[in-house]
């Protein structure tokens, strides 16, 4: 059995092999006719990058193309697997691998709807569109007033995009600029198009019996009655905790019995859980995870959901939506919502019985006028056209000036103060002098922190002034282990490599005016790599 030191010197070893083969792949040129694709951090070929990825496969115009799909084990990947594991044009890699970080590092084009990993960084020639996985009706990012970490690796992915995907203003201003606040930071645009998921939705005859038929091959043969799609959000807080199967399953079944068999009940698990609910659903109730949700919604007559964003997109179709709440009260105040429960457009039920009894009812002028009040609102962007409209921009450069918008036309100068901390040389009340001394309302200030976990420290970041926008640098130096070994030598890093760190962490921004509030070096060497950095023309500091 290895000792703990050797186990420790094997993690060492096999952590800088990762970064050296990283940085031998950021060595290689962009190949601008390659296009990664990655949904849910490699969960499935979902999602809007799935709408987009099958629209440039069949356009000729894009014959030149190839593509990647990042696809993680372990998951339902049949589907896309038979379809195109055979086309030349398109292969698979594993996250993590070193075929995944050689594609995600030469690819022209990338295509995400969640995060890269915190090594990630852009590269001059590469165009980054992130698509996100839906409009919000549970607050998302700073809103939640969870620790910054927790919104750290969304955020700076956000900032490396050239153009973030919008449903229409209602997702722009609070996805965007208020629950990440990139308001004044971010430089890319965000494209108001509606969402290519969506256009699934506009099915013609042929292709609902396509969906029909999966469903029929995956147990859910629907007879002719009425499908009633339950598809609750994931509301957990870990990725390896993940909510109880079982009580998505027993509720699901439990709908079924009280409704009868004039219905027809399925269940599309979240994500993060499908792999869990599906060791326990069995055949027949479980939506597979790779036929894409907006496909199914396209055949669906009633669509149950709690707070997940699929309400959003169910919208176009004008039928009913139900909402499921039986935690109404604990999860408003943990997790917060954008929209009352009071103003959502559909019934709002809190026990089976009177979900049940919801479904059953028709839908009346009244309900019908709330579905079209919302579709206006939140989804009046999403026409079935919505595919053509995001290649036509990304793909073509065709972009409509009124469909397109800027986050940093404020005028406000943007700060940077260096933090760090916290270390035998942090002193919290050094940067709150700091802070003091910029006026909030005329400035836009970025604080960056280190990833400590102590819990005095987070208190501190989520004491901060809401205007404050915390960073929190996560992950660590990217690039050759030989600068590493060079500077333990001559205690010095080259400037390029302090560069390339500002770029991993904050994209395409950058800064008016820094500040160096620690003197621990590391901080310090970065934040003087930042001071050499401003914007051309604006104030140094």
């Amino acid at each position: 059995m290895a000792t703990p030191t050797l186990t420790s010197l094997r993690r060492t070893a096999h952590r800088a092999m990762e970064v050296e083969s990283r940085a031998f792949s950021r060595r290689r040129p962009v190949d601008r006719r390659v296009v990664f694709f990655e949904s849910f951090d490699g969960n499935g070929a979902l999602c809007n990058p799935e709408a987009i990825f099958r629209a440039l496969i069949k356009d000729p115009g894009f014959a030149d193309l190839r593509f990647i799909w990042s696809l993680r084990p372990g998951h339902d990947h049949d589907l896309v697997l038979t379809e195109f594991g055979g086309d030349p044009r398109v292969r698979f890699v594993e996250p993590g691998s070193k075929a995944y970080a050689r594609a995600v590092s030469t690819a022209g084009y990338l295509v995400t709807n969640s995060t890269f990993p915190r090594w990630f960084s852009r590269r001059d020639g590469q165009v980054v569109l992130n698509t996100w996985h839906g409009t919000p009706l549970k607050k998302m990012g700073f809103d939640i007033d969870d620790q910054p970490a927790r919104v750290a690796n969304v955020l700076r992915t956000f900032l490396h995009a050239d153009y973030l995907l919008s449903s229409g203003d209602y997702m722009t201003d609070t996805l965007y600029r208020q629950a990440h606040r990139l308001d004044g930071l971010f430089d890319g645009r965000v494209l108001q198009l509606g969402l290519p998921r969506v256009d699934a939705q506009f099915a013609d005859a042929g292709e609902r019996e396509e969906t029909i038929a999966a469903l029929r091959d995956a147990g859910l043969d629907l007879d002719g009655r009425r499908l009633v799609l339950f598809a609750p959000t994931w509301k957990g807080t870990s990725f390896v905790r993940p909510d109880d199967p079982r009580i998505l399953v027993d509720q699901a079944r439990d709908l079924q019995d009280l409704l009868g068999d004039d219905y027809r009940v399925a269940l599309k698990a979240h994500q993060v859980v499908h792999d869990s609910v599906s060791e326990r659903a069995g055949t027949g109730l479980l939506v597979p995870n790779d036929l894409p949700t907006n496909r199914v919604l396209a055949v669906t007559d009633h669509l149950v959901t709690d707070y997940s964003s699929v309400f959003f997109d169910f919208l176009t179709t004008g039928r009913p939506l139900h909402f499921f709440v039986p935690d109404i009260g604990d999860y408003g105040d943990y997790r917060g919502l954008y929209l009352e429960p009071s103003t959502w457009p559909g019934r709002v039920t809190t026990t089976l019985a009177e979900l049940a009894e919801s479904v059953r009812a028709p839908l009346d002028e009244a309900g019908v006028e709330r579905l079209a009040v919302a579709r206006r609102r939140f989804a009046g962007d999403d026409d079935g056209r919505a595919t053509a409209r995001v290649v036509d921009a990304v793909f073509r450069g065709v972009v409509d000036p009124d469909r397109s918008r800027a986050l940093n036309e404020s005028t406000a100068p943007r700060v940077l103060l260096v933090a760090g901390g916290p270390t035998d040389r942090w002193d919290p009340a050094v940067v709150d002098r700091e802070i003091a001394a910029i006026d909030l309302d005329t400035t836009d200030l970025t604080v960056l922190v280190s990833d400590s976990r102590k819990r005095e420290f987070i208190a501190w970041q989520k004491s901060q002034d809401r205007r404050i926008r915390v960073v929190v640098r996560q992950g660590g130096l990217e690039g050759s282990k030989f600068w590493s070994f060079a500077a333990r030598v001559t205690g010095r890093r080259p400037p390029s490599q302090w560069r390339a760190e500002l770029q991993r962490l904050f994209g395409l921004s950058r800064f008016d005016a820094v500040v160096v509030a620690t003197r621990h070096p590391f901080w310090v060497a970065l934040g003087e790599t930042a001071k050499a950095d401003v914007r051309p023309g604006s104030a140094r500091s």
